[in-house]
């Protein structure tokens, strides 16, 4: 069902990025991993995406920064915000940012599942074992 759709996923921390991408690759997605705010920017300027998991802040980049011109190259890009910061405020500011989802780490993988498959309007189904993403 998630077959040929393309997500991009960017997050510091290497280990979680590749957790990431391989339970929404064994999924059927399509998945571009990066870890800075240049190589997500890049890799968006070179082709079109479904959906986005992106941290609030990674690397060659200020505080939400990415969200912002992610939706400059496509404003038609939802866009999840997964931060280990938590709070109102800060759901607030990547809302307004244009995030449209956010989820706060650590959270279990079939969460983040849940959220990609309702922004994509995709039935919902969870990822096996329960995983938890840091």
């Amino acid at each position: 069902m998630s077959a040929n759709l393309r997500l991009l996923i960017v997050d510091d921390d290497v280990e979680f990025l590749e957790i990431l991408e391989r339970c929404f690759s064994r999924r059927g997605f399509a998945v571009t991993a990066r870890a800075t705010c240049p190589d997500a920017l890049e890799a968006a300027g070179r082709q079109s995406f479904d959906a986005a998991i992106v941290d609030r802040s990674v690397p060659g980049g200020a505080d939400l920064e990415l969200v912002g011109r992610l939706n400059s190259i496509n404003g038609n890009l939802p866009i999840i915000v997964l931060s280990g910061w938590n709070g109102p405020a800060f759901v607030a500011e990547a809302l307004a940012a244009g995030a449209c989802e956010y989820l706060t780490k650590p959270c279990a993988l079939g969460e983040i599942e849940t959220a990609v498959r309702r922004i994509l309007g995709l039935r919902d189904t969870q990822l096996a074992g329960g995983e938890t993403a840091r």
